[in-house]
């Protein structure tokens, strides 16, 4: 008769539904092989995660060019990923992870944040940490402040299009991409 009663009372909250679902805590750190979704996303296992403080910027290149995503897969091919200071961070109704990710070597860590600004795959949103690596950036003409292969708009007039043909090239302007 007890073993009754002790059943009813223990499974009585799974079938009224008033067990609170279970929380997963915030891990501190992610490490592990991952793929790069987008120049600011990576997916590690099956957690992605946001590079905390950049924002990639998609801009018009030349379909014979290599772009940013393609230098950032080839990197995470060759070495896993570690990401630090993590944050829960919903966006699109799917809960995803912000953070500092580093590449991780055998000799030496490559900041992945600092290192997509600084190649200027992404603008620094604001964060003092990465606006010294946009403005060098921009003054080399790195990435998307090359303006040949730059930010452009989607539509152009003819003119301009021409006029961007004809146009020479100066020395150390080629593509970086």
């Amino acid at each position: 008769m007890w073993i009754f009663v002790l059943a009813f009372v223990y499974f009585l909250p799974i079938f009224t539904g008033s067990l609170a679902p279970i929380q997963e805590p915030t891990p501190r750190i992610i490490f592990g092989k991952t793929t790069a979704i987008d120049v600011d996303l990576l997916k590690i296992d099956d957690r992605i995660v946001k590079l905390r403080g950049v924002k990639a910027v998609t801009y018009k290149r030349r379909p014979e060019e290599r772009g940013p995503l393609f230098h950032i897969q080839v990197m995470l091919e060759r070495e896993p990923v570690r990401c630090e200071d993590l944050e829960k961070y919903n966006a699109f109704g799917k809960q995803w992870f912000l953070g500092t990710c580093y590449l991780v070597g055998k000799k030496t860590e490559v900041d992945l944040n600092r290192w997509v600004v600084a190649n200027g795959f992404a603008k620094s949103l604001g964060n003092d940490d990465y606006l010294e690596d946009e403005r060098v950036a921009k003054e080399l003409g790195l990435g998307m402040w090359n303006r040949r292969v730059g930010v452009r708009p989607l539509r152009r007039s003819p003119r301009a299009e021409q006029s961007d043909r004809d146009r020479p090239l100066r020395t150390g302007e080629g593509s970086d991409c």
